[in-house]
């Protein structure tokens, strides 16, 4: 629970705790990294309020995210779209609670978000280019979804045995093993798994390999570079079995 505010902390405090949650508490960006790091990440969900001093609650969900990928986070808020678009939350349509809240409200809202986090679904992002996977990752999280990420097509493979994915958002020239590669051992293991191809056609001699990667399987292609809403779009058609 990270709040500013000390009694709406405290009222929140007192209502899942006697619901027998086990609450931890923190009133500022550098206390909830702080609480999460002795959490070891092991935090279920995140009810983090939006206007806060110095750093607001959407930066310092980023920071929770950059962390602990797949975090699933709670906006809340009493005040207005307008104002909360000025500290960061530009659209509504991510988990939100609206203060001052009831104990009904507060608790539909923890048990909305710990069902959505039994059944969201889980997306592989494979890119060896770090601020690419951490800002994929950063919006896919906040769109609902829980992320891992993979510097390498080895890495992709091995994440994939271990934990078991919904869909991989593969980009195709990377060491180690390139995402034809990797899509190709993929698809040959788990015939029916979404794989959503993305490339710019390569940094040094420009190559348009994405007609190949559809040949060989890809479910979706995208080309590099590309809009958020475009790979929202695209994720949630390759989840839905469309292809294209």
């Amino acid at each position: 629970m990270v709040d500013d505010e000390r009694i709406s902390r405290r009222v929140a405090y007192r209502i899942l705790t006697e619901e027998g949650y086990r609450v931890l508490e923190a009133d500022s960006a550098i206390e909830t990294l702080d609480v999460m790091r002795l959490a070891r990440g092991r935090v279920d969900l995140v009810l983090i309020d939006v206007v806060m001093p110095e750093c607001d609650g959407v930066a310092t969900a980023r920071e929770v995210l950059e962390q602990w990928p797949g975090q699933l986070i709670v906006y809340m808020s009493a005040h207005p779209a307008e104002v909360l678009a000025q500290h960061g939350l530009k659209s509504l349509n991510v988990p939100f609670l609206a203060k001052p809240f009831t104990r009904g409200e507060i608790l539909t809202k923890v048990q909305e978000g710990l069902q959505r986090r039994r059944e969201r679904k889980r997306i592989l992002v494979v890119d060896d280019e770090e601020g690419i996977r951490t800002a994929l990752g950063k919006m896919l999280t906040m769109t609902g979804y829980e992320v891992l990420l993979a510097a390498n097509g080895e890495e992709a493979t091995r994440l994939w045995r271990e934990r078991g994915v919904d869909l991989v958002i593969l980009d195709v020239f990377m060491p180690l093993k390139d995402g034809v590669e990797t899509m190709v051992e993929l698809r040959a293991r788990a015939p029916r798994l979404p794989i959503l191809v993305m490339s710019g056609g390569g940094t040094k001699t420009p190559m348009d390999l994405l007609p190949e990667a559809k040949r060989l399987g890809a479910t979706l292609t995208i080309r590099k570079p590309f809009e958020p809403a475009e790979l929202v779009k695209l994720v949630a058609q390759a989840l839905d079995g469309a292809r294209g």
